[in-house]
């Protein structure tokens, strides 16, 4: 019983930051997950041919640029998918 009132804590509390922090989405269900923004998109999956110029037989070269806007995008992508593993191991608790 303890459990499962705890269970209900945790949601309300949950359900509280989210709604002061304007990141509820609504709820469908039981269920209550916020929507992250998805990060920009880099140039690199936008427009890779424009991104990676041949540079031998068989290799490509990338500008520091495009290559950290990659970088970025793959660290914000992971941190998305935190978020959401986070908020659903929370959720099935």
């Amino acid at each position: 019983m303890n459990s499962l009132i705890d269970k209900y804590k945790m949601q309300v509390i949950i359900l509280i930051l989210l709604g002061l922090l304007g990141c509820v989405s609504g709820i469908s269900g039981k269920e209550l997950l916020p929507i992250h923004a998805r990060p920009i998109i880099p140039k690199a999956l936008l427009e890779p041919e424009r991104t990676f110029q041949i540079c031998g037989e068989d290799y490509f070269c990338v500008s520091p640029e495009d290559l950290d806007g990659l970088r970025i995008y793959i660290l914000s992508m992971q941190s998305l998918v935190n978020k959401y593993e986070h908020a659903t191991e929370v959720l099935n608790d």
